[in-house]
């Protein structure tokens, strides 16, 4: 059970019994500390006079109302039940505002009293991602991640939660007078809860492979509060709770061709992406401020499941106190609600999966295209370059043979033969002599001999060619 050092007497107070009339005293014990303590009939929170301790007192499912039904307006659509006294008006609605893709719309009750001096209200709640560790992304606070479909918020305790809440709705200058357990049946025992969410947790991502994904913390707390606040000088008071849960989580691909993060809201217990789960995880006790050990990316991903509140003349008493309560108490959403919230999620979540492959398909088909023009290109290209090199070839050796007859014919109108010297250079000399010799040393020093005649030593014979 919570203690928030609420003084002991708080509820106790005459400003807080004032317009109550007489009730059955009974005695119950402090669960914490065993201590008496003396409730009265219909009394829903009290504070033990020894530790402190703030009880939430129940009355064995008595509703001590009408369990009304709330409705949408526009399409009759259940949304919930809640208890509300009787002769209270009811409104509900359906508002087609996506928040996250968890949140494609927000479910809303209310109800006043019948001399619309007191609204009570509640809703489904929002979500938020904060990437504490990102792989290709950042956090930007207020912003709105893309890939997960979920505005950017770093995790708040539910009392800060609750205070931004109040300062948005009330844009005024206010204080908190009151702090208390946000009396719903889930949140009674927290240490079972936290243990059934983590177990949630690492058992949908078992069995999977692809990458490591360890769940650090997970999340489950609720709180109401209590604020002051005057409007035209006249004195109110706005009662606020929620009911919240997060999870803390590293993630890491085993190969480097995933990355991304997904989780609790949404993402991680309808997961399509392959993921395996660590056996060795621990829960932390500092939520949202895991180690990182090395992790590619980290992440929290948390949500509000329920808001509460109520607006009220100040000061509060506490029969107005009790009739909170039990609203808080009995609100049961819907279960059509959940189930066409995650089915919308469902197609949003399958749409952009139908893109992302079609936008690769895409992508595939147009390197497919650049390729085979690049290929084609290329060999153009060759072939053209074929194409030249072969007229080049042509070209010369009709050059060089043209060349060849030309000098076979100059040589036989001049009368003159070729002889080749030993380093490749050649020699023109008269028909008249049958041989040609070069002085050795002087490759530019040439005679003639006919044949039988004899050639002094020092002189080289060349070839005819």
């Amino acid at each position: 059970m919570y203690t928030f050092g609420i003084k002991r007497d708080i509820l106790m107070r005459q400003t807080l019994c004032e317009g109550i009339d007489s009730m059955e005293v009974k005695v119950i014990s402090c669960p914490a500390c065993g201590h008496s303590l003396n409730i009265e009939e219909g009394q829903q929170l009290a504070v033990c006079p020894a530790c402190g301790n703030t009880v939430s007192i129940e009355y064995g499912g008595r509703s001590g109302g009408t369990g009304t039904l709330f409705s949408d307006r526009a399409t009759s659509a259940p949304i919930a039940t809640a208890d509300i006294p009787k002769g209270w008006n009811s409104y509900g609605t359906i508002m087609n505002t996506p928040q996250s893709i968890t949140r494609p719309f927000t479910a809303s009750i209310a109800t006043t009293a019948p001399d619309g001096k007191m609204t009570m209200f509640a809703n489904t709640g929002e979500a938020f991602h904060q990437i504490k560790k990102g792989m290709l992304e950042r956090h930007i606070e207020g912003g709105f991640d893309q890939q997960m479909r979920t505005p950017m918020r770093a995790f708040v305790e539910p009392a800060d939660y609750l205070d931004r809440m109040a300062s948005g709705m009330l844009n005024r200058e206010f204080s908190v007078t009151h702090t208390f357990p946000l009396p719903r049946e889930e949140l009674k025992n927290i240490r079972a809860a936290r243990e059934q969410v983590f177990n949630e947790c690492r058992g949908a991502m078992a069995g999977v492979t692809g990458v490591r994904i360890e769940v650090q913390n997970v999340f489950v707390g609720g709180l109401m509060r209590v604020y002051a606040f005057s409007n035209e000088g006249i004195s109110h008071c706005l009662l606020l709770g929620a009911a919240m849960k997060g999870m803390e989580y590293s993630y890491s691909p085993l190969s480097m061709m995933g990355f991304g993060g997904f989780g609790l809201l949404g993402g991680l217990f309808g997961a399509q992406q392959n993921t395996t789960a660590s056996q060795e995880q621990t829960q932390t006790d500092d939520f949202g401020h895991a180690p990182v050990n090395g992790a590619m990316s980290a992440y929290v991903d948390w949500e509000s499941t329920a808001v509460f509140g109520m607006f009220c003349p100040a000061p509060l008493t506490q029969d107005v106190l009790d009739v909170f309560c039990r609203f808080v108490r009995s609100y049961r959403i819907d279960p059509s609600i959940p189930a066409r919230m995650e089915a919308m999620s469902r197609q949003t979540t399958d749409a952009m999966k139908r893109s992302q492959d079609q936008q690769f398909a895409a992508q595939q088909q147009a390197y497919r295209t650049r390729q085979a023009a690049i290929e084609q290109s290329q060999q153009a290209w060759w072939d053209r370059t074929q194409a030249h090199d072969a007229a080049v070839r042509r070209s010369y050796q009709a050059q060089m043979a043209s060349e060849e007859r030309r000098a076979d014919f100059s040589e036989a109108i001049r009368g003159v033969n070729v002889y080749e010297r030993p380093d490749g250079t050649t020699v023109e000399h008269t028909v008249a002599d049958d041989r040609v010799f070069m002085k050795e040393g002087d490759p530019f020093t040439v005679r003639g001999a006919t044949k039988g005649e004899n050639v002094p030593l020092g002189w080289v014979e060349l070839d005819r060619k």
